[in-house]
């Protein structure tokens, strides 16, 4: 899902136009000032549906990529139980 910033600044728009003129991934990035990544994403195949599937499936498990310290406290004092 694109972000209001991307739309206003058309970003998807200028990296599909620059590609049909040929540019490079890193031609387009130092002209757009964008990462690589996001410009795969945009030009390629099925990207933004495995995305978008990966993500759902994370969510699905309640996996996330960086828990909260919280949440991994509470899994070491589950795991070694502390003796006082």
């Amino acid at each position: 899902m694109r972000s209001n910033t991307s739309m206003k600044r058309g970003l998807k728009e200028k990296i599909i136009a620059l590609a049909d003129k040929g540019l490079s991934y890193r031609q387009i990035q130092a002209k757009l000032g964008c990462s690589k990544s996001t410009i795969a994403y945009h030009l390629g195949k099925g990207q933004r549906v495995k995305a978008q599937a990966r993500r759902d499936k994370q969510r699905d498990n309640g996996i996330r990529y960086e828990p909260n310290r919280w949440q991994y406290e509470n899994y070491l004092n589950k795991k070694y139980k502390r003796v006082a």
